[in-house]
């Protein structure tokens, strides 16, 4: 089979990739902020503003966003505020599900409507970002044509439907189109192929996430009509743009896309590891409630702590200064543990206390510490589809506790 790339048109594609994000104001590095938008008015602005602030914003109160029924309306905006290049008015907002999405330009903030999982969100974007000035282009392995693999397409018939979740726990429907067999290094592989309109899409992820890769996992693509016989071009990998930024809306690899092997080929990570003090500290607390519904609104309501919570999600965080403070509904537990927890009525069986380490090495290590220590293992360590290494232990309360690490040295 002749391969599709040469060494030299990888490399090509690698620079041209880099030009584009230095032409482009609004690249995932250039992110600045992912609001959910709440019924009613979501006012925006650098500090007056209830709802969103950046301090990008070009007024303490640049304007304002109504969203009723699903629909999101412009309703205020300051002076030199612009509505797809040109000046400001109030109507009804195109979201990016909608094709041609509306573009609101406050100052060096820009901002558009997105819907993912059936929620109306805001993405924010800085085109002064110091992040996107600072881009020096992107890190890769050399290209290595033993990557370049030959592969056989075998279609599913009928497709299958299958759930896809991102980075935020949002679930929308997908479509996969068969599955490609192929081998790197004398073993046998298989990765299944989603539809992706114009081509075929594999996401995936490998071993060399631990210390080389995104660990969110990487994608391919293939050209349509997909045939029996293709190649795989792993020098031709990329990152979610989640590998860049936090406000991305990533999706996670289906498991059956977990490979046991390194493919060393593709893009690298962006960021660099940082040497860290080996210094436990406490990185969040979370409070397993049975009633989210009356759980939120009494510390949001009563004890004053700020939050996002749809209404709906099985996850609230709440806005704290320092250790982050977060809820969780209790009935996720049992597919998370594997059994069903007990919680006593006092309050010792309702919290989380969650350890960052400097690595995951440093996080296993002290698993095995507290384990032999007399704590009760609830699971052990292991790489989660969100990019961290995590483990769980109980308390002689049981009080549970996490171990992990964002770094997966």
């Amino acid at each position: 089979m002749i391969k599709p790339y040469s060494q030299n048109a990888v490399y090509s594609q690698r620079k041209e990739r880099d030009e584009r994000v230095r032409n482009n104001p609004r690249h995932w590095l250039a992110l600045a902020g992912l609001f959910v938008l709440e019924d009613g008015d979501n006012s925006f602005g650098s500090t007056d503003a209830k709802k969103i602030m950046l301090p990008g914003f070009p007024h303490p109160h640049s304007g304002c966003l109504h969203l009723k029924d699903g629909q999101v309306s412009l309703t205020e905006y300051a002076e030199g505020v612009l509505l797809n290049r040109q000046p400001a008015e109030s109507r009804l907002l195109k979201a990016d599900a909608d094709g041609d999405p509306d573009l609101i330009e406050a100052g060096p903030i820009h901002l558009m409507v997105i819907r993912r999982g059936g929620k109306a969100m805001l993405r924010a974007w800085d085109v002064e970002s110091p992040a996107l000035k600072a881009f020096k282009g992107f890190k890769y392995f050399p290209v290595n044509l033993d990557y370049c693999v030959d592969a056989k397409f075998i279609p599913y018939d009928p497709p299958k439907t299958f759930t896809v979740t991102n980075v935020l726990g949002f679930q929308n429907e997908s479509c996969l189109l068969g599955e490609v067999h192929f081998k790197v290094n004398g073993e046998s592989l298989v990765l299944q192929v989603e539809d992706a309109e114009d081509e075929g899409l594999i996401s995936f992820v490998d071993e060399t996430r631990k210390d080389l890769t995104y660990p969110g996992g990487r994608f391919l693509t293939l050209p349509k009509p997909l045939e029996a016989t293709t190649s795989l071009d792993f020098n031709t990998a990329l990152n979610w743009p989640c590998a860049y930024t936090v406000w991305a809306t990533c999706p996670l690899p289906p498991k059956e896309n977990y490979l046991p092997v390194r493919i060393e080929a593709g893009e690298m990570r962006y960021h660099e590891k940082t040497g860290v003090k080996m210094t436990a500290r406490i990185d969040m607390l979370g409070i397993f409630a049975n009633d989210m519904q009356v759980m939120v609104p009494f510390y949001r309501d009563v004890l004053g702590f700020e939050t996002d919570w749809d209404g709906q999600s099985p996850y609230a965080e709440f806005k704290n200064e320092g250790v982050r403070f977060s809820m969780y509904r209790r009935k996720e537990l049992a597919d998370l543990f594997n059994e069903t927890p007990t919680f006593p009525h006092a309050l010792n069986g309702t919290f989380e206390i969650a350890l960052d380490f400097p690595t995951s090495a440093d996080a296993d290590r002290e698993y095995e510490r507290i384990v032999a220590a007399g704590a009760r293992s609830l699971y052990a360590p292991r790489d989660e589809p969100w990019g961290m290494r995590s483990s769980m232990v109980a308390d002689p309360e049981n009080n549970i506790i996490e171990i992990g690490s964002w770094n997966n040295g």
